[in-house]
């Protein structure tokens, strides 16, 4: 069958999920997706130089993010040479082992459109990479970039170990065997940030044979028993068969006698904060803003707040305590016990104690996902 990095994901959270894609199985495209790949479009047509992609199908403020998106990304600065491939997808079939037998450029069938039938694989084990953009810098390093749209920022040891960094480097450096390094490079539009990882082909071949091993182990299991496999979590509202496979939560049943009633809502609770962890996961793959009609709107927000600098926490609590003792009628203590956040201590000091305090903490932010008007 064949494979992917999105095929590989996807069989991680649901193998009846991936199973289906790696058949073909036709189904809807979860809408959380869109701006991302109306971007990765307008960013290939920037770099063939080709007329930007109609926007057929977006809404005016999804439109508006896809600009956005599109001004970010003309301020980096990536000093692509003129050889270089972009959007180029490669496929090779997997030997026992998960050895690569030979990367070649993929044939329509293995490419998603209307060419799209993975059936024709015919019970090889096959595996597809796609980079952004591929070319070879004046020091002889191989080199990826990969563009990400989504609002989450994974941390860089999730991005160490991502399958999409290692299976494509192993493809790569395989089709380019005189680089003497691969580096590949996540250039995260929304935020304007770069994370790169560089290693020698070797490393990399070695780290995505137990990766491909894996993909041709599970192609000689049965069907039967993959199909029934569903493991339901958020990915499932970002699923291509979800309204194949509904989960029905029941009402609770009053009937109970109070302790098992109480133990009941405990698990209700627990299924609730496992549900809006979920809702968090599944909002920051999203790449464009849901408004709801109940003036809900589900999209990231920065919220700027203080806290203690490392190892300051100390001293400016002894600066803030110094200056109060020269405030007449003041009672220092009424500050020094703080139950809410540190904002809002800082905000109720005196004017110049407040200065002593500031240099003690720094400024920092965190992602919203969920604000209501």
């Amino acid at each position: 069958m064949l494979w992917s990095k999105s095929i590989f994901d996807a069989d991680s959270a649901c193998p009846s999920q991936a199973l289906r894609l790696r058949n073909g199985e036709p189904g809807d495209n979860w809408g959380g997706y869109k701006v991302g790949a109306h971007v990765h479009d307008m960013i290939y047509a920037h770099l063939i130089g080709a007329d930007a992609p109609a926007m057929d199908g977006l809404s005016c403020e999804e439109m508006a993010a896809s600009e956005r998106l599109m001004n970010r990304f003309l301020s980096f600065d990536l000093q692509i040479p003129e050889a270089f491939v972009a959007e180029q997808s490669y496929v090779s079939e997997i030997g026992e082992g998960g050895v690569p037998v030979e990367w070649d450029i993929a044939p329509t069938w293995a490419i998603r459109g209307d060419d799209w039938d993975p059936s024709r694989s015919d019970g090889k084990t096959f595996w597809r990479v796609q980079p952004d953009v591929a070319f070879v810098d004046e020091d002889g390093v191989l080199v990826l970039f990969d563009w990400k749209t989504a609002w989450g920022l994974p941390s860089d040891a999730k991005l160490e170990q991502d399958v999409q960094a290692i299976t494509y480097c192993a493809a790569m450096a395989d089709l380019y065997p005189d680089a003497r390094l691969v580096r590949f490079v996540w250039w995260n539009v929304r935020y304007q940030k770069g994370h790169m990882i560089e290693r020698s082909p070797k490393e990399w071949r070695s780290l995505a044979q137990s990766i491909f091993k894996a993909c041709y182990d599970k192609d000689r299991m049965d069907d039967e028993k993959i199909i029934y496999d569903t493991r339901p979590g958020e990915h499932c509202g970002r699923c291509k068969y979800s309204s194949k496979c509904v989960v029905e939560l029941p009402d609770a049943p009053q009937y109970l006698d109070d302790t098992e009633l109480y133990r009941y809502s405990q698990r209700i609770s627990e299924l609730g904060r496992q549900i809006r962890s979920g809702l968090n996961d599944r909002l920051k793959a999203r790449t464009g803003v849901l408004e709801l009609d109940s003036g809900v709107r589900l999209g990231p927000s920065n919220k700027t707040y203080k806290r203690w600098d490392r190892g300051k926490k100390d001293n400016g609590m002894r600066e803030a305590f110094l200056e109060l003792q020269h405030h007449d009628g003041v009672d220092p203590f009424k500050f020094f016990d703080v139950r809410g956040s540190l904002n809002d201590w800082i905000e109720s000091l005196p004017e110049g104690v407040r200065a002593a305090v500031e240099p003690h903490v720094v400024e920092t932010n965190r992602q919203v996902f969920v604000e209501t008007e």
